[in-house]
């Protein structure tokens, strides 16, 4: 009983936090505003707290809503360029005077909460998880298939192109100041510089991320070398994320 009254009211606090005005996505995930928070610390965190308020798993009359506000907080950050910009965002607020915080935060709430009403998530926990899961699964896939062949030219070749797509389709779209163009990798010529080749190899995670943002806000596949109408345009015709995706297809193809 002791253990079901302390989950009750960890819940109850959680709910009301998630549901104030003056909560932005950090807070309502637990996380403290840093230039070095990753997305797999944003995964957890939203787990974490899913646990607590998710409406499978509380029968608080504000879970439903409370849950909606955090997956919002999620989608907010789970994306590094959507991270990055939230946590300069912050910074900026922290640095106003009172009276014009709070206006913001105001301002922030109410498109938040219609966000809410018009793209609520009705994830169940089991759908949950296995979205969560996805995510985890694919850095995995992408770290095993780059771990011996990373370092050759080709996935130097790969990651330098996607970043000329990327600042291509954000100049369109009117994206400024994308953080995953601002890494040493995006001036490095491999062809006059070989021995360059180290610092992006050291961070093989750099090319995933550009590849998933490249798809979640463009609806760009770099290895299809096309762009797609809708997401659904895109999980039919598309063989998937990685470069060993659409390897994977033309050698069935060639079978045949």
């Amino acid at each position: 009983a002791t253990a079901s009254g302390d989950r009750d009211t960890e819940a109850t606090g959680l709910i009301s936090l998630l549901l104030s005005s003056s909560t932005d996505s950090f807070a309502a995930l637990g996380l403290q505003p840093s230039p070095s928070i990753c997305t797999s610390s944003v995964r957890s965190a939203f787990r974490k707290r899913a646990l607590v308020v998710h409406p499978d798993k509380c029968k608080h009359s504000l879970a439903e809503e409370a849950f909606r506000a955090l997956v919002e907080a999620f989608e907010s950050l789970h994306n590094p360029v959507n991270l990055r910009r939230a946590y300069d965002e912050r910074t900026k607020t922290d640095e106003k005077p009172p009276a014009k915080r709070a206006r913001k935060q105001s301002s922030r709430a109410a498109r938040t909460s219609e966000a809410g009403n018009n793209t609520a998530r009705s994830w169940s926990w089991a759908e949950l998880e296995r979205n969560l899961h996805r995510y985890e699964e694919l850095e995995k896939r992408f770290k095993s298939s780059q771990s011996t062949k990373y370092a050759d030219r080709r996935a130097v070749s790969s990651l330098q192109q996607a970043q000329r797509v990327c600042a291509d389709l954000d100049e369109r779209a009117g994206i400024v100041q994308n953080p995953l163009l601002h890494a040493e990798a995006a001036t490095l010529d491999v062809s006059t510089q070989p021995e360059m080749a180290g610092p992006v190899a050291a961070d093989p995670l750099h090319l995933l991320q550009l590849l998933r943002y490249l798809r979640e806000t463009h609806l760009y596949c770099l290895f299809c070398g096309q762009r797609f109408h809708s997401d659904e345009d895109m999980r039919q015709s598309c063989p998937g994320t990685l470069e060993d995706d659409h390897e994977a297809d033309h050698d069935e193809l060639d079978d045949f």
